[in-house]
């Protein structure tokens, strides 16, 4: 054919651009027309050992063997081989990048459902904390368990009066972090938990 290098047998090539081996087999087959090159690739990529349909045209290790029409294969030289080593190394990147995307997609997911929890978890003690406010507030009114948070301050040696609380505390002018303030409210309790 024109505009096509002359094969023969033992001759390494190119198939479609992307798998290589050496020729077996040129010729017409019984399986379809044209010209027809048997090839045993580098690699176990293949479909047969060589024989195809009980008719054998040539003989490799099973699946090292395709057959290509004449104008998918091109004979391996200087530059075809420049051209697919180059291919071949697109291919590898391209390849990489994807698995990349595919860590660092599962390293962000990872970390959403971390924070996620993390958010549920302080979502669930400010809820358990804004109970017991509720609960145990100050008053004298006895809750169900005999207790009130008078009762268990007075026991505890603790001033009932919210103005006492923490009035022999000092906090020193370069702490940065949560100031509590009294009567505790959700929005304060917010703020302790969030800094932890």
């Amino acid at each position: 054919m024109e505009g096509q290098t002359v094969l023969n047998l033992g001759d390494v090539v190119v198939i479609m651009g992307k798998r290589k081996g050496a020729v077996r087999f040129i010729g017409p087959t019984a399986f379809g027309p044209g010209e027809w090159v048997g090839v045993e690739l580098e690699k176990p990529t293949g479909t047969h050992d060589g024989c195809v349909n009980g008719q054998r045209y040539f003989t490799c290790k099973p699946n090292y063997g395709v057959y290509v029409q004449r104008q998918g294969v091109t004979a391996v030289n200087s530059i075809t081989a420049a051209a697919s080593q180059i291919q071949s190394m697109q291919r590898g990147r391209k390849e990489r990048q994807e698995a990349d995307f595919k860590r660092v997609y599962q390293t962000w997911n990872t970390l959403e459902l971390e924070e996620e929890g993390h958010f549920l978890s302080q979502s669930a003690a400010s809820s358990r904390v804004e109970t017991l406010l509720r609960v145990y507030g100050p008053s004298s009114s006895q809750h169900q368990s005999g207790n009130s948070a008078t009762s268990i301050a007075s026991a505890a040696g603790v001033s009932t009066e919210p103005s006492d609380w923490g009035s022999g505390l000092t906090v020193e002018k370069e702490y940065g972090g949560p100031h509590v303030t009294w009567p505790l409210t959700k929005a304060t309790v917010d703020a302790v938990l969030q800094h932890i």
